[in-house]
C-alpha cells in the first residue's frame, strides 16, 4: 500500500481541480458480438466486471489522471476495445491475459503490471481460477475518453 500512496501523491503534484471517489462499483455486463474478432478468433469468456474510481483529478490544462480498480470473475473479460491512450494496469490478485491484434497473448501475474497500448484492438481476460483485481492508471486529455468499445 505505501507504493500506491506514493504513486497517488506523485500524481497529485501540480493538479488543481477536485478529487473523486466513486463509492459504488460500476458493473460492465454487455452483449457479446460474435463478429468482432481478435487475431481471427472470437474473444474468450463472457464480458463482465465491476469497477470503482478511487482517484480522479484534473489539472488546469484539462488533463485528467484517474485510478480505477477493476474486478473480474474467472472466465470473464473486458469488451473488445481500442485504447485512445496507453493505460498501465497492475494485477493485484489473480492473473490477466491480454489479447491484442497482431500479437501473441500475454499473461500477467499478481504483483506485475502491463501496458495496453493505444490504437490496437484487444481485450483483457481473467485466465485464472480465482477473482482478478486490476488497478488501471489512466491519463486522459480534455474532452476525450480513455477507450473505444467495439462491443456494446
Amino acid at each position: 500500500m505505501p507504493k500506491l500512496k506514493l504513486l497517488l501523491s506523485s500524481l497529485a503534484l501540480g493538479l488543481t481541480i477536485g478529487v473523486a471517489n466513486s463509492e459504488t462499483p460500476q458493473s460492465d455486463t454487455k452483449k457479446i458480438d460474435d463478429n468482432i474478432l481478435v487475431n481471427g478468433q472470437k474473444a474468450k469468456g463472457l464480458i463482465g466486471s465491476t469497477s470503482k474510481v478511487i482517484f480522479e483529478q484534473t489539472d488546469k490544462n484539462g488533463t485528467t489522471r484517474r485510478v480505477v480498480v477493476i474486478n473480474r470473475e474467472p472466465n470473464t473479460r473486458s469488451p473488445v476495445h481500442t485504447m485512445n491512450y496507453a493505460v498501465t494496469s497492475c494485477v493485484n490478485k489473480g492473473q490477466a491475459t491480454m489479447y491484442l491484434e497482431g500479437v501473441s497473448p500475454e499473461t500477467t501475474q499478481m504483483r506485475h503490471c502491463y501496458v495496453m497500448p493505444a490504437g490496437i484492438k484487444g481485450y483483457i481476460y481473467n485466465s485464472g481460477e480465482s477473482e482478478l483485481e486490476l488497478t488501471d492508471y489512466q491519463v486522459i486529455t480534455s474532452g476525450n475518453e480513455v477507450s473505444h468499445k467495439l462491443e456494446h
